[in-house]
């Protein structure tokens, strides 16, 4: 098996978040000027408070690290103020339909 690379593994690791948390909204794209992977995740809900999350994200901090050990990971919220540009991951864009279906289904799974 041939190895992977690092976008690869990340967009690998953000499919399995998909399927693990169905109201994650991911994005990922890889900055050339920084040479960084920025990945955001929303809802803050999820990204704040969720302990399985939490230790998932840990998780890929350290597998990540010890993989790819010249490369780097920056994982946040999604900030309107953050532009990224050259997005590798969702392949195509998540509607604004469905961005908020997954937003409202949150509120209501937290009150």
């Amino acid at each position: 098996m041939e190895a992977w690379t690092s976008k690869d593994y990340i967009i690998a690791t953000l499919k399995r978040w998909e399927r693990k948390f169905p109201k994650i909204i991911v994005r990922y794209a890889y900055e050339k000027d920084t040479t960084f992977h920025i990945i955001t995740v929303g809802p803050n809900e999820l990204y704040y408070k969720n302990p399985e999350y939490i230790n998932e994200e840990n998780q890929l901090w350290d597998s990540f690290d010890e993989r790819y050990p010249n490369e780097k990971i920056l994982i946040c919220e999604p900030k309107h103020s953050l532009n990224i540009e050259n997005v590798l991951y969702p392949f195509t864009e998540i509607s604004k339909e469905e961005l908020n279906k997954r937003r409202i289904d949150v509120y209501k799974h937290i009150l």
